[in-house]
């Protein structure tokens, strides 16, 4: 599983391309527990599931704590989007982390 952690303010590319009307899960892992998480999603995208406060193991066979996943299908539109996980620490702090997601024609 591909699992996102990046502690910058840019926008992280996703390594591998998504197809048309997929079905993927997308991770972010941070720094800490978070008290709550939101998914800002392009037009057209859905959320089939969610989780949040998991440890995931990527696909480098290492555990990653405090991640928050989401089960997306894309909208079937080829193209690139950005998926961002909203989060709400404990002390109050609110901070954004962005993928970008290719998408491309079967």
């Amino acid at each position: 599983m591909s699992v996102t952690k990046h502690h910058g303010t840019g926008v992280a590319l996703m390594p591998e391309p998504v197809d048309p009307d997929e079905r993927r899960w997308i991770w972010f892992s941070w720094y800490a527990a978070t008290q709550s998480s939101e998914w800002l999603l392009p037009d057209g995208w859905q959320v089939l599931d969610q989780m949040s406060g998991v440890v995931v193991i990527g696909d480098d066979e290492r555990a990653y704590s405090h991640c928050n996943g989401v089960l997306l299908q894309t909208s079937g539109e080829t193209g690139r989007y950005l998926i961002t996980n909203r989060v709400t620490f404990d002390n109050g702090e609110s901070v954004d982390r962005t993928l970008q997601v290719k998408v491309l024609p079967l």
